[in-house]
This record gives C-alpha cells, structure tokens and sequence, in this order.
C-alpha cells in the first residue's frame, strides 16, 4: 500500500499564538489538536487551523518554496544520518562479536587449532573493523550534511518568518479569515487563565 502523501504548506493558526506559519504535516497537527490540546480548545483551533488560499505576495511565496526545498533537504539528509549511524550501530555490535570470538579462541583450543581459529577471527575481525571504519566515515559524512541542511533550513525560516509578518499577510487573513477572534498576539483574547479554567 502506498503511504498517504504528507499535507504540507502555510497554514493560519497552526499555533494559537502565530497567524500564519508553516505546517509540516497538516494530518499530524489535526490529530494533535484532537487528542492533546484541552478540550474546550479543539473546535475553535480545528476550525482556524486552514491552508493559506492566496494569492501570496510574491516575497511570502519565494521565501516559502525556499523553506520547502531547504526542510526537504533537512529531512533528506536527516534520514541518511539516521541510516548511517543504524549501519554503523551494527557494525560495532560485528566486531565486538568478531572480538569475543577472538578472545574466546585463545582461551579455549589447544595451540594449533587456536592458531588456525585465530587467523580465521582475525580475519573477521579485520573485515568487522574495516566496515565499521566506512560506516563511521559515513555517519561523519552524512552528520556533516545534516548540520549544513539544519544551517539552511534555519536560514530559510527566518527569511520566511519575516515575510510572513506583513502587513499583506495580514490583509490576506482578514480576507480568508473573517470571523478569526486573533487579536495580533492569540487566537485565544480571553486571558490564558480564562482559558484553561
């Protein structure tokens, strides 16, 4: 079966305290809503909780396929760092096998079966240790793109951020958006007290 595709975009009010940000899985948000935020709060952040219908100002729209392409290659990269440090997780589980076995060799056989068990498991050892210096090598390869793909992503955020607090944005959620109870600062005007009691 193939995996639904992930809903991903500018959405208003995907926190009541942003008018407008990007969401990196609307499904993911929606069911948070549903099962983690109080109760009294679910309608009102369900019903707020909606794409962006546009038209975009053109810096929102640059700024936001910038940020799409710099979180893809974040999660991209992400992914093969996880695959490489699980590849080299295991690795180390081989050679520390190939090492007991190594050990275990010397202790246990008389001397001429040890000698041919001991080039045998060295052997594995030596082949254990080689690949866990490549998946090493790959993990400090796949880290370092992970920790440029976060510097961008962090880049292209900001530059996001920034276009979004505008005032078009602003008009734009007064026109997609017209009952909306947002104040500038809450989707929530009562007191946070108010709120929660």
């Amino acid at each position: 079966m193939t995996p639904k595709p992930i809903v991903r975009g500018l959405y208003w009010h995907v926190h009541h305290d942003r008018l407008v940000e990007w969401c990196y899985d609307y499904d993911e948000r929606k069911a948070y809503i549903r099962t983690e935020k109080p109760k009294k709060e679910r309608a009102l952040r369900l019903k707020l909780f909606q794409p962006v219908k546009g038209p975009l100002p053109s810096r929102v729209a640059k700024a936001a396929a910038a940020y799409d392409t710099a979180r893809t290659a974040y999660d991209t990269a992400r992914a093969e760092n996880e695959r490489a440090y699980a590849a080299r997780v295991w690795v180390i589980a081989e050679v520390d096998k190939a090492s007991a076995a190594l050990d275990g060799t010397k202790a246990n056989f008389a001397w001429k079966k040890a000698n041919v068990a001991w080039e045998k498991v060295s052997a594995e050892y030596d082949k254990a240790r080689a690949e866990y210096d490549k998946a090493t090598a790959e993990d400090v390869r796949a880290n370092a793109a992970l920790i440029k793909t976060i510097t961008e992503d962090d880049r292209a955020i900001v530059e996001l951020r920034k276009a979004l607090d505008s005032k078009a944005m602003v008009a734009l959620h007064k026109k997609e958006c017209p009952t909306c109870p947002w104040d500038g600062k809450t989707i929530f005007p009562k007191s946070e007290k108010e709120v929660q009691a």
